[in-house]
């Protein structure tokens, strides 16, 4: 059932937020749309959560990258705010200055820099992007809609093991009824690695299939161009460290807000930029902040009466801190290598063979803390496709014992 009010609350959160950007600059402008926007973001936590329905309110919970980046660009513009700061990168300089306040042209402008979070094409791109698309729109939307079919198929294939896999008890009748022991581990390591792998390839496949769907139809209606649809996530056989999984192959969607708040911290502390101090607090920092937003959003969601605040966010928050160890471990191992050997560089297959080893092994370890927060929360209970093509086929896969 839809929590009206709480669902209010979030699409105020998102109203005000073009509110201000299409507004003209005025005295206070900057405070006050930082005070507004923290406390809406504040008051989510107060009214509910919006559904009693954990797939239903998630799209609400993850509203909070849009604010985020509208709090950064609001906090980092310069002169009268954004229209001084951001603009894209075919149009002129300040494009904003000459758009009249609350006209249509402002309000398309407005969206562009609240939804574009990697500033695609805009003059606050975020760096390690993937190439953009090179080719006519007609082979874009073909290409897009092949991927499309498989995303469609793979996201099919991940749901419907997820409910065999995580939500079947072993005698194969019931979905467990309480929630507060369920884990995606497993004693056997072979159904440790098989469960964390179907785990980890789902938000993959799943956010793939959403961005495609929606170049589909921004370029399709004309809406967009080719090249503000570069591929969402990188190239993963080149993930041989977890530094290059979170800076070249993840979304890069958190990358500026992120970028902005910890250089801000350094600053404010005095700590010189280049230096390992300043290098190592940011990653620290990065991930820290990553992990409490995205443990708040979970708080967002409903969940049973047994499960506690803590049962909700530590996992997640021990999860992206473990990152934070993990990059500044390996960055340990790589110097020390080199001063130990002398800089003799190692055998690249060699190398890619234990960068490998290392990312995975990383991620069987620390996934399990994160995603035994979503079964609490019963977040994966149900498909969000309504239907499925593999179910018969999915259902020859034994339950783990």
């Amino acid at each position: 059932m839809l929590n009206q009010t709480a669902a209010a609350v979030h699409i105020a959160l998102l109203a005000v937020q073009l509110l201000f950007l299409i507004s003209p600059p005025f005295r206070g402008r900057r405070a006050l749309c930082i005070t507004t926007i923290t406390g809406l973001a504040i008051a989510t936590h107060f009214v509910g959560p919006p559904s009693d329905i954990a797939g239903d309110a998630q799209p609400f919970a993850l509203l909070w990258p849009i604010y985020l980046g509208t709090l950064d660009k609001f906090l980092c513009a310069r002169g009268d705010g954004p229209e001084d700061s951001y603009w894209r990168a075919d149009r002129p300089a300040r494009e904003a200055r000459a758009m009249k306040p609350f006209s249509a042209t402002k309000i398309r402008w407005a969206a562009a820099l609240m939804f574009n979070t990697r500033g695609v094409r805009w003059n606050y791109e975020v760096k390690k992007l993937p190439p953009k698309p090179g080719m006519s729109r007609q082979r874009f939307l073909f290409w897009q809609t092949v991927d499309f079919v498989k995303l469609l198929l793979m996201s099919d294939l991940l749901l419907q093991l997820s409910e065999r896999l995580f939500w079947t008890p072993a005698d194969g009748t019931l979905k467990h009824a309480d929630s507060k022991y369920l884990t995606i581990s497993h004693p056997d390591w072979r159904w440790s690695f098989f469960k964390v792998l179907a785990f980890a390839c789902g938000p993959y496949f799943f956010v793939n299939l959403q961005y495609v769907t929606a170049s589909i139809v921004a370029v399709g209606l004309n809406l967009s161009r080719v090249e503000d649809w570069p591929p969402y996530f990188g190239n993963v056989s080149e993930v041989t460290t977890v530094r290059h999984f979170w800076g070249s192959f993840w979304h890069q969607t958190l990358r500026r807000s992120l970028t902005k708040a910890t250089g801000f911290m350094v600053d404010f502390l005095s700590i010189p930029r280049g230096t390992n101090l300043s290098s190592y607090l940011q990653v620290w920092l990065a991930f820290a902040i990553s992990g409490f937003m995205h443990a708040q959003s979970m708080l967002l969601l409903p969940h049973p009466s047994n499960i506690t605040s803590a049962e909700c966010t530590v996992g997640v928050m021990a999860f992206f801190l473990w990152q934070a160890a993990a990059i500044t471990t390996e960055d340990f191992v790589q110097w020390l290598w080199k001063k130990l050997s002398g800089g003799l560089e190692v055998n690249p297959w060699v190398k890619r063979i234990i960068g490998y080893t290392w990312v995975i092994w990383s991620f069987w370890v620390s996934l399990p803390w994160a995603a035994d927060v979503m079964m609490r929360t019963r977040l994966t209970e149900e498909s969000f496709l309504g239907f499925s093509f593999l179910r018969s086929l999915v259902h020859r896969v034994p339950i783990p014992p």
